[in-house]
């Protein structure tokens, strides 16, 4: 792709899916980067609003397909309480 200029940080390029369980729905974003390095080619972040799960909930793969594979088998079964971050959480570690 092009030269987004953008330092040493990372861009990164979305789409977005709404998983509907029985009793919750969560959203997962899955990614690649347009600049900068991620730990594999894709990544899918679940997520709740502006409440994102925690990072060993994040799926990782090839492609696309493979990473939101990689972050439904992860969070199987799982209550939304368990995978994202506690909002007291995220602003200690800010």
């Amino acid at each position: 792709m092009g030269d987004y200029n953008v330092e040493g940080n990372l861009l990164l390029k979305f789409e977005y899916y709404e998983y509907l369980k029985e009793y919750e729905r969560l959203s997962i974003k899955v990614g690649n980067a347009l600049a900068g390095k991620i730990k594999d080619e894709y990544i899918a972040i679940p997520h709740l609003l502006w409440r994102e799960s925690k990072e060993e909930y994040f799926g990782y793969g090839k492609t696309a397909d493979e990473a939101l594979r990689n972050c439904l088998d992860k969070i199987k079964g799982l209550p939304n309480s368990d995978i994202l971050e506690n909002p007291s959480q995220s602003n200690e570690s800010a």
